[in-house]
């Protein structure tokens, strides 16, 4: 018995043990990494979004893609493809994260 309870007082100590200083600035970005895919609406209509999040240069920067894609329907007879690609990064002068964003029709956030 005080073995399983040693393990188990110990346990979250070994888990948060092992991160990094790196891998614990993007803590409160981990559930974004993947891929995600869905539906939605917005001023074109009806969409189908895929979207990508991932680490890029040993864990330094997130890249985020982005595509939608509207199909033609009553507010848009020819159909809508938005691409855009983005970059999270830690700013360690001012002590925040800063996402750029860049656009297919060319401009940046």
């Amino acid at each position: 018995m005080k073995t399983i309870i040693i393990i188990l007082f110990l346990s979250p100590a070994a888990i948060f043990g092992q991160l990094t200083k790196q891998d614990s600035l993007w803590l409160p970005f981990i559930p974004l990494i993947g891929s995600w895919e869905g539906k939605g609406e917005g001023m074109p209509g009806i969409g189908s979004y895929e979207r990508s999040y991932q680490f890029i240069f040993n864990k330094r920067f997130i890249e985020v893609k982005n595509k939608t894609i509207y199909p033609p329907g009553e507010k848009n007879e020819k159909g809508v493809v938005h691409e855009d690609i983005g970059y999270i990064s830690y700013d360690k002068a001012r002590k925040k994260f800063v996402y750029r964003q860049f656009h297919i029709e060319g401009f940046v956030n």
